[in-house]
């Protein structure tokens, strides 16, 4: 969030926070363009009486930029050319917040739209015991979303779940696959071993989809262990995810 006047960045600062958004503010265009090549943000607010560099020029940089030129940009006025959308003034923070999230659910659309487009071509061969995907569709699954998630800097989660017994793979799986968003896969990856795929999921929220899956299942449905992990924003590399999802505590 970038504004000059401190009051009103202040305000829009507190309304944003208490609309749940981690917010890093600035008041000139040199302190904004530093904050987001140190923590890429998912969204950027910016007024367009910004000096220092003006906020036309900041969005302009930010278009120019390979990593950076698909961040959403909100601007307050309509001085600022390459925004996506502009708020007129005097600006209502009930505004600003629909904006925001109109804005933030685009941007995600659009990445869902990308990953269809741009998606390996996997077989339609299944894993016949669990009906999930088969090792090889999620070597080149990983290496797929991984390179996306890197493109836009998110991370992606993992779960890898280590089933009791041979029984209770399927049931497990059919579970796992009713607990998980669409947009999140399920694979065999070993013979008592089964992994699930979680685009733009940090490892805080891949913790949430364990304890959820391990909330949701019943009788006939034994794990052994859960181990979740996520990958650094621009991280590519598959082996050293999968190991962090084995390691104890993880």
């Amino acid at each position: 969030m970038a504004e000059p006047d401190p009051f009103q960045l202040e305000l829009f600062q507190e309304a944003c926070e208490a609309a749940g958004f981690d917010v890093a503010a600035a008041l000139d265009g040199e302190r904004a363009l530093a904050q987001i090549a140190r923590h890429p943000p998912s969204l950027v607010l910016i007024s367009d009486a910004l000096e220092a560099p003006p906020a036309a020029q900041v969005a302009a940089i930010l278009r120019a930029d390979e990593d950076l030129r698909t961040l959403p940009i909100v601007s307050i006025g309509p001085g600022v050319p390459d925004s996506d959308i502009h708020v007129d003034r005097p600006v209502r923070v009930e505004r600003i917040e629909s904006v925001l999230w109109r804005s933030l659910r685009r941007a995600r659309d659009t990445r869902r739209r990308i990953r269809a487009e741009s998606a390996p071509r996997l077989s339609l061969e299944i894993d016949r015991l669990t009906g999930a995907g088969t090792r090889g569709q999620l070597e080149i699954t990983l290496h797929h979303e991984l390179i996306h998630g890197a493109r836009f800097r998110r991370s992606l989660g993992i779960l890898r779940v280590r089933v009791a017994d041979m029984e209770s793979m399927p049931r497990v799986s059919r579970r796992m696959m009713k607990v998980l968003r669409d947009t999140d896969l399920v694979f065999r990856s070993e013979t008592l071993e089964l992994l699930a795929v979680l685009p733009e999921t940090d490892i805080a929220e891949a913790a949430i989809v364990r304890d959820r899956l391990l909330a949701a299942l019943e009788d006939g449905e034994r794990v052994s262990w859960i181990g979740t992990a996520a990958s650094e924003p621009h991280g590519t590399e598959v082996t050293p995810l999968l190991q962090r999802a084995g390691e104890p505590g993880h």
